[in-house]
């Protein structure tokens, strides 16, 4: 496996969508603040995780910084319905949560797909580049029904962006290939 750490934060960000359906169906309300803590917590691993995985050093931080913002602007989301605090709400929601978190995604997505094309190999490479290829289509044409103001986007379509995670899985659950254990030389 190339990084546990990658494993186990994808496994989070995935697991968001099922863990906030179960407390929506069980409690009758709670999704959204669900999916804010958990895809929070889950966007946060995912920037640390990203050092294991990628060699190039200023790519990498491209990635982790635009997941981070996202992680900490979802986390805050989380913390302001559980708070109910009027300003941390207006932060949260109001300034972070426009276009802040849009761009972060926005960011996140091109990476994604930058690193799927210079990094990723095999069958791992041809699932990204038909997952982001998906995920991009999404995001564009959420953006522009948004823009054009043409209507309300389903929800649904929101989880086209959870693909990455899907790829990151697969990238990281990869196994490394052993290498030949250098020769042992003795005096």
């Amino acid at each position: 496996m190339r990084s546990l750490r990658a494993v186990v934060a994808a496994s989070i960000c995935l697991a968001a969508v099922p863990v906030a359906l179960l407390v929506q169906l069980l409690a009758g309300n709670g999704a959204e603040l669900v999916l804010h803590l958990v895809l929070g917590i889950g966007f946060l691993l995912t920037a640390f995780a990203l050092f294991d995985l990628i060699p190039d050093r200023w790519l990498v931080w491209v990635g982790s910084l635009s997941i981070g913002a996202l992680g900490v602007t979802f986390l805050l989301q989380g913390i302001s319905q559980l708070a109910q605090n009027a300003s941390l709400t207006h932060l949260s929601f109001d300034i972070l949560g426009q276009q802040f978190e849009g761009l972060a995604a926005d960011i996140f997505l091109v990476w994604c797909a930058v690193t799927v094309l210079l990094t990723s190999h095999g069958r791992a490479k041809l699932f990204g580049i038909g997952a982001m290829a998906l995920a991009l289509i999404g995001e564009i044409y959420s953006n522009g029904v948004r823009y054009l103001g043409s209507g309300a986007v389903s929800p649904l379509l929101k989880l086209v962006l959870l693909l990455p995670f899907v790829w990151l899985l697969v990238e990281a659950s990869k196994t490394i290939k052993n290498r030949r254990p250098a020769a042992v030389t003795t005096a």
